[in-house]
């Protein structure tokens, strides 16, 4: 589903990238390939989540990544209806701070410390009925954040995200959040790739034992 805000919000974008940035490539969920760049690729969704915008609800924004020769080195994820962004940059950890307010009021972010998969709680895009909804239903606790779920595991409020499926423009910035705050991120080949279509998010001390229920490793919804 796209709206008119969804091309709005992209074409801003990409207005500021070209005056500020204008040998970057950018890659938008809206346009595909909107410019080329050799080393450096800016990837954004101008708004993800679009039904919940539509609807009224809190758990939309814009994701933004910069990838520097295929790595992923800055993550931007913004809440327009709470004022608040998530940011990370590589190996300088992961903060949120208001929008328009000084870098001063950033709040630094950490994963959870839950570490027995039964006490776990854990949030994902994950079909009622399916077998894996069946599977968190009998090894830990089914949550729904009104933020999201990976702001939610980054706050340390759910313990693991399970992701069938998602674009590339879903989960870099979401992977360089998890990581900077402690967490850990597996796409479901068992590497780390953004472009995979999905994999699992975790604390970290979960991750082991996430990856022993083979159903919410199969990541088929």
């Amino acid at each position: 589903m796209v709206s008119a805000a969804d091309l709005a919000v992209e074409e801003a974008l990409v207005d500021i990238l070209r005056a500020q940035r204008p040998g970057d490539g950018v890659l938008s969920e809206e346009s595909g390939t909107v410019a080329s760049g050799r080393h450096r690729q800016w990837i954004l969704d101008p708004i993800d989540g679009t039904e919940p915008f539509l609807a009224g609800q809190r758990s939309w924004g814009t994701h933004i990544a910069l990838a520097v020769d295929g790595e992923v080195e800055i993550a931007v994820i913004t809440r327009p209806t709470e004022r608040r962004r998530w940011w990370a940059v590589r190996g300088l950890g992961a903060w949120s701070s208001p929008t328009g307010r000084a870098q001063q009021t950033a709040t630094r972010l950490a994963v959870s410390r839950t570490d027995v998969l039964a006490d776990a709680r854990i949030g994902g895009f994950v079909a009622p009925g399916s077998e894996m909804a069946s599977a968190i239903a009998r090894h830990g606790h089914w949550v729904a954040d009104p933020l999201g779920d990976i702001i939610a595991l980054v706050e340390g409020r759910v313990d693991a995200v399970v992701a069938p499926a998602g674009e590339i423009w879903d989960h870099a910035p979401q992977v360089l959040l998890t990581t900077e705050a402690g967490g850990r991120y597996i796409d479901k080949l068992g590497g780390t790739r953004i472009d995979a279509h999905g994999g699992i998010y975790t604390n970290d001390l979960l991750t082991e034992q996430v990856q022993a229920v083979p159903e919410l490793c199969r990541l088929d919804g």
